[in-house]
C-alpha cells in the first residue's frame, strides 16, 4: 500500500503520511481493520499515521471516529509476547499511539454516548486495565475518559473499587493528573464525595512548577465536593499544594497571576488558558457563612462560567446543601418556632419550607397549629468516626511512609535477597507495595 501526503488540519504545519486506502474511504478503511482478527499488523494500520490524524483533528467525523474505536477494541486485545525486545518496544509503541487516538475519537462520539458502549472498546480497555492494577498506566487513563463520556460511572467504579495504581518513573506528570482528574469525576458521577475529593486532593499534592488546566479543574471540583460533605468550615488544601497554585489563590482580582505565578503587567490581558477562578472562591465563602442570598447572585451572574466549566450542575447541589445548612443552624437557634416565621427567614415559601423539613436530617415535628418544634438532638444522622481533615492529614502521613520505605537501604537489601534466593512463593512484590496497601 503505497502512502499518499495528506495536509493535517490547520491546528497543525505538519505532513501526515497517510495509506492512500485511508484517504480515500477512512470508514471503509477502518472497517476492514476492525474485521480483521486481533494481529500485529492490526495494530500498526491503526498506529501511526492513523493516530496521529485522529489526534490532530480537532473536530472530525462521528462515523468514522465510532468505527475506529471498533477496530480498536479488536485490535489492542493482547497477542501474546512478541519476543523480540525491539519489536516489543514497538508494539508497545503502538498500543501508545492507538490509547491516545481512542481517547479523542471517544470525546468526537459524545454527542450519541451510546456509540462508545457499543464500539467495544470499554470492555478491552477494563481487560487491560485490570490485568495490572498496581502500576499506573495509560490503558486506566483511557478506560477512565471513555467510561466517563459513555456515562458509564457504575461499572468503571465497580472496576476500581478497591485500586490505587502509583506512578513510575516512565509515567509523565500530566498523565498521572489525568487518571485522578478522571477517576474524581466517576466517583462524583457515583455520588461517591469522599473518593471523589480524594481524587482531586490527590491532583493537587502533586509537585509542579507550572499550574496546568488539570490542577485548575481539580480544585474547583474538590472546593465543590468540600461544600457537599459539609466536614469543613471553610476550603481546604493539601499540606503539599505546589507554590505555584498557592500563588495563584492568593492573587487578588487587581492583580492577577499567571499560572506560572508571574504577575502580570497592570492592563495587560489575561492569558486564554486562565479560567476565572475568584468566583469558585466568593462562591465557598458565601456557602461557609450560610449567606444564600450572596450564593444565588453569584450563582446567577457567573451562569456562563459555570456551565463553562461544566460545574453548573454541581453547584445547584451546593444550593440545595446550603439550605439545609441554614435550616440546621436555625434549628439550634430556636425550640420551637413558626412555620411562617421559619419561611421568612430562609426566604422561601411554606410548602418549600415543609419539603425541606422532611428531606433533611433535622429531627423535628410540625404541629397542626404550625409550630415547628424542634428536638434537643438537632440531626438524625449518627456521628461520623473519622473527621474527613484528619483523615487527609493521615494520608499524608501514610505518603512520607511509603517514601520512607522505598528509600530505606535495609529495605533494597532484603529486595535484592528475596531475589537472589530463587523462592518465588515468598517475594516483597507479591505483598503490599506500600504502608497504604498495608
Amino acid at each position: 500500500m503505497m502512502p499518499v501526503t495528506a495536509a493535517a488540519p490547520e491546528s497543525t504545519t505538519d505532513q501526515i503520511l497517510l495509506p492512500s486506502a485511508f484517504v480515500e474511504d477512512p470508514a471503509g478503511f477502518l472497517a476492514l481493520v476492525a474485521s480483521q482478527p486481533t494481529s500485529r499488523h492490526g495494530l500498526a494500520q491503526l498506529s501511526g499515521p492513523v493516530a496521529s490524524w485522529f489526534v490532530a483533528l480537532s473536530a472530525g467525523s462521528e462515523q468514522v471516529a465510532n468505527i475506529y474505536l471498533q477496530a480498536a477494541a479488536v485490535q489492542l486485545r493482547d497477542i501474546g509476547k512478541v519476543g523480540d525486545v525491539e519489536q516489543e518496544m514497538q508494539r508497545t509503541q503502538q498500543h501508545y499511539e492507538v490509547l491516545e487516538a481512542v481517547c479523542i475519537a471517544a470525546a468526537q462520539c459524545v454527542s450519541r454516548r451510546m456509540a462508545v458502549t457499543s464500539s467495544g472498546i470499554l470492555a478491552t480497555l477494563a481487560h487491560i486495565s485490570m490485568s495490572n492494577v498496581n502500576e499506573l498506566h495509560h490503558a486506566q487513563v483511557a478506560f477512565l475518559q471513555c467510561a466517563l463520556l459513555a456515562e458509564q460511572y457504575r461499572y468503571a467504579s465497580r472496576l476500581i473499587e478497591g485500586t490505587w495504581p502509583r506512578p513510575n518513573s516512565t509515567v509523565s506528570v500530566k498523565l498521572v493528573l489525568r487518571y485522578y482528574y478522571l477517576r474524581g469525576m466517576i466517583h462524583l458521577g457515583c455520588n461517591d464525595y469522599v473518593m471523589s475529593h480524594r481524587c482531586f486532593w490527590t491532583c493537587l499534592s502533586v509537585p509542579a512548577e507550572v499550574c496546568s488546566k488539570i490542577m485548575i479543574e481539580a480544585w474547583k471540583k474538590m472546593i465543590l465536593v468540600q461544600c457537599l460533605l459539609g466536614e469543613f468550615t471553610a476550603p481546604a488544601l493539601p499540606k503539599s499544594v505546589p507554590n505555584c497554585l498557592t500563588r495563584l489563590l492568593s492573587s487578588s482580582k487587581e492583580s492577577p497571576l499567571d499560572f506560572s505565578g508571574t504577575k502580570r503587567p497592570r492592563g495587560q490581558p489575561q492569558s486564554s488558558a486562565v479560567q476565572p477562578i475568584n468566583c469558585y472562591m466568593d462562591l465557598a465563602e458565601a456557602f461557609y457563612s450560610r449567606d444564600r442570598t450572596k450564593f444565588e447572585a453569584i450563582q446567577a451572574e457567573q451562569t456562563i462560567t459555570f456551565n463553562a466549566d461544566g460545574n453548573f450542575g454541581l453547584i445547584k447541589q451546593c444550593h440545595s446543601q446550603l439550605l439545609h445548612k441554614q435550616l440546621e443552624h436555625f434549628s439550634k437557634l430556636y425550640s420551637v418556632v413558626p412555620l411562617t416565621k421559619l419561611a421568612d427567614l430562609l426566604t422561601i415559601s411554606v410548602d418549600q419550607v415543609a419539603r425541606t423539613l422532611c428531606q433533611s436530617q433535622v429531627l423535628c415535628e410540625i404541629q397542626d397549629d404550625g409550630m415547628v418544634v424542634f428536638s434537643e438532638s438537632t440531626t438524625s444522622s449518627p456521628a461520623p468516626t473519622v473527621d474527613l481533615l484528619e483523615w487527609m492529614h493521615l494520608l499524608e502521613r501514610v505518603r512520607n511512609l511509603d517514601v520512607d520505605i522505598v528509600t530505606t537501604a535495609k529495605y533494597h537489601s532484603l529486595l535484592r535477597k528475596e531475589s537472589s534466593s530463587g523462592d518465588t512463593t515468598k517475594t516483597v512484590a507479591a505483598g503490599p507495595r506500600g504502608v497504604e496497601d498495608f
